[in-house]
């Protein structure tokens, strides 16, 4: 009875879909209109979302660093973006600014002024004095701010950077050569010596004064010259005597 029950109804609802072909049709027809405009809106999406990864990935990226080049402290901008930072500002507070004799208290011009054209992995530094320097003129060895910039297509940037030269505090430095400096050098002269055995470098002596090793030099070159002018002028007078018998 189930069995039948099941024909049954599968035996009707054919007969519907038959008798409401055109209404079945327009459904069908909705549906798949519905989907492929979902599926291009999802397109759209996805395109969008390529696009703006591919805009981040090649961005140009500013940083502001502190470096230590013992016993003195440099600051460096560099871009790490695979494309130019245009139009470049920073704004720091307390201002970055040179630390040692007579630049005491002067700008820094990569920092103070607009850079209009940064290409990728081009690097700005400066030495700002020694540690007890920049100390004395910022005591909390801080410096905050925002650095500003734009890509090509005018997409501007502005990024928070901190330029702490406090983590270099406490630090000591040593200027004293060691042993395994000592060593590289004695490697340095092993080579040497070794070259100069090689037989493809060799020592000339010259055991006259300047001024007559000069003059044979002078002597030499001429002679040489005038060599090359008689060749010349013998392979000239050659090829006019071979044009000469060729038009007779």
């Amino acid at each position: 009875m189930l069995m039948c029950d099941i024909m049954n109804h599968i035996v009707q609802g054919i007969k519907l879909v038959n008798d409401q072909q055109g209404f079945c049709m327009v459904i069908l027809t909705i549906a798949l209109a519905s989907c492929a405009i979902v599926s291009c809106v999802l397109a759209f999406k996805n395109i969008k979302i390529m696009k703006e990864s591919e805009i981040e990935r090649a961005r140009p990226i500013v940083v502001l660093e502190a470096i230590a080049d013992m016993p003195f402290y440099l600051v460096r901008m560099r871009n790490t973006g695979l494309t130019a930072a245009r139009n470049v500002t920073v704004d720091l507070s307390p201002s970055v600014v040179y630390c040692f004799n007579s630049w005491k208290g002067k700008a820094i011009g990569f920092l103070s002024r607009t850079i209009e054209f940064l290409p990728p992995n081009f690097v700005f530094q400066t030495n700002l004095g020694a540690f007890c320097e920049l100390e004395a003129y910022n005591p909390s060895l801080m410096h905050k701010g925002f650095v500003r910039y734009e890509d090509a297509s005018g997409r501007r940037y502005e990024e928070s950077i901190v330029i702490d030269f406090s983590i270099f505090k406490d630090t000591v430095f040593s200027g004293k050569k060691t042993i395994n400096d000592l060593g590289v050098e004695l490697e340095k002269i092993r080579r040497a010596i070794d070259a100069f055995g090689s037989g493809f470098n060799k020592l000339r002596v010259i055991a006259q004064s300047l001024d007559d090793y000069r003059e044979e030099d002078r002597r030499a070159i001429e002679e040489a010259r005038r060599r090359i002018n008689e060749e010349k002028t013998r392979a000239e007078v050659n090829s006019k005597a071979v044009q000469q018998k060729e038009d007779s």
